[in-house]
């Protein structure tokens, strides 16, 4: 599994798990406000970025949570908070009902998986014609990237303000999609994973945060989510869509230390003040 460390060892830590068709990168824009306070951990997923797939080229949610409990361990990462993003969220919250007291706390930010939609899209089917989107996509990013029009007709429901997308984070969405290998597998096992019902289990304090123009996880739910988490709260922010740690880093940052004072835990630093200080 590929990951990225930041922060100082001895700050509370919080393992980052990102979206379908992401990379760790993605969360390039909120560990910076994170770090002086955390140890941040982004973990690429399995057959995402930098990790290879699973055997067997699935991905099945209880293995995917095994892989990540490993870099846990052997990071030596005592009860950290987790954050995920859509089909990370839907891991954090796997991850957090199969293991109770594992972690302290949860941030979710517009997770994928609660609801059994199954929604699966036609290129998932065919992991074959999924590979040659990614190729062309891999060719077509450049130009897309460093063309406004072209960015903003080709995020137009990814952001919630097209307009505003700089170069820098196209440029990484697409990417992401491009290094995406286990995107099929891993959006036909989230679109049937039905998580809701492990809701009730997850007593630690969680933060929910979405996007009010959010148009790939509905923002609909947002206060369903937050009402069914025994200790739930909720950021929504109306001008973010998908990816609003990249969009919002600022205030979705702060809602996070904000929640991990919250949960903080006996003889931690406090993570409201640098460590470095």
């Amino acid at each position: 599994m590929s990951v990225s460390l930041a922060g100082d060892e001895s700050a509370p830590p919080l393992v980052l798990l990102h979206g379908l068709a992401e990379r760790r990168q993605v969360f390039s824009w909120i560990v910076p406000l994170l770090a002086p306070r955390l140890r941040v951990v982004s973990i690429d997923l399995p057959g995402f970025g930098g990790s290879p797939p699973l055997p067997g080229g699935g991905f099945d949610l209880g293995a995917v949570c095994e892989r990540v409990e490993a870099v846990v361990a052997e990071l030596g990462l005592e009860r950290p908070a987790m954050l995920g993003h859509s089909l990370g969220g839907g891991v954090t919250v796997r991850y957090a009902a199969e293991r109770p007291g594992a972690l302290r706390a949860l941030v979710l930010i517009a997770p994928a998986g609660l609801l059994a939609s199954g929604a699966v899209r036609p290129s998932w089917r065919h992991p074959r014609l999924h590979a040659l989107g990614r190729c062309a996509l891999h060719i077509a990013t450049p130009l897309i990237a460093s063309r406004r029009g072209l960015r903003e007709r080709a995020f137009a429901r990814v952001v919630g303000d097209p307009a505003s997308l700089d170069a820098a984070l196209a440029r990484e969405l697409m990417m992401g999609a491009v290094e995406g290998r286990s995107t099929p597998p891993a959006g036909i096992e989230i679109v049937y994973a039905g998580l809701r019902d492990r809701l009730d289990a997850l007593t630690l304090p969680a933060l929910v945060v979405w996007g009010g123009r959010d148009h790939v996880v509905s923002p609909r739910y947002a206060e369903m989510l937050r009402d069914a988490l025994p200790d739930g709260r909720l950021l929504l922010l109306p001008d973010a869509g998908h990816v609003p740690m990249c969009e919002a880093p600022a205030e979705v940052a702060a809602a996070v230390l904000e929640l991990l004072q919250v949960a903080q835990v006996p003889g931690d630093p406090e993570p409201g003040v640098p460590v470095t200080e």
